[in-house]
């Protein structure tokens, strides 16, 4: 008499096979997903620092201070495309300007609803997914950051009807334009050029 079906050793092997399928395929499927993520986190940023660099050019935003560092809030930036990070909604995000007088370096600093973010300020030609953390808070991007010795933040946002609001503050914290890193110089000479003014 001829059994059609398979046995219980069968079946157990084809478990175990799939098993070790998912095992291996999980990780792999994962890392796509997030390294997908953190492009589109990248690419969005990069889009909007050009709407910004674009407002500039046109002088709609005169920052003409070699003394400041400029934050302009990126709910004062219009483009194409919806200013949404693909973890979430951006909490606070900033488009940081400098001028030395002859051009203009542009960086970013954001955090999104889901805890990305890029909490140093990070050059426009240095921005990368590495830049990318995680568990960030919205205060870790409220504490405002000069560059490379400057004496103040001017801030544009959405509470000053997108116009400037500056303030003078000894307390902020100093930054190293090629690093991003706390310390940088008191000398407002080195600056990064993303090569496009």
């Amino acid at each position: 008499m001829n059994k059609n079906g398979f046995t219980l050793i069968e079946l157990l092997a084809v478990i175990i096979i799939l098993g070790i399928l998912m095992i291996i395929a999980i990780p792999s499927v994962t890392k796509y997903i997030s390294d997908s993520r953190k492009n589109a986190y990248v690419d969005t940023a990069k889009e909007i620092i050009g709407s910004a660099r674009n407002l500039v050019n046109a002088g709609k935003l005169e920052m003409y201070d070699t003394d400041a560092t400029y934050y302009i809030d990126v709910n004062c930036i219009k483009t194409e495309n919806a200013m949404k990070s693909p973890y979430g909604d951006f909490t606070n995000a900033y488009v940081v300007v400098t001028y030395d007088g002859k051009g203009y370096s542009y960086f970013w600093t954001s955090v999104d609803d889901a805890g990305q973010g890029v909490k140093k300020i990070v050059s426009y030609n240095k921005l990368d997914t590495d830049s990318i953390e995680s568990d960030l808070t919205s205060d870790d991007i409220n504490t405002k950051r000069t560059i490379d010795g400057r004496g103040k933040v001017i801030i544009i946002d959405e509470g000053h009807s997108c116009k400037k609001a500056g303030f003078d503050d000894q307390g902020l914290i100093n930054v190293n334009s090629e690093t991003g890193e706390e310390g940088g110089s008191n000398n407002p000479t080195n600056y990064i050029n993303d090569g496009t003014n």
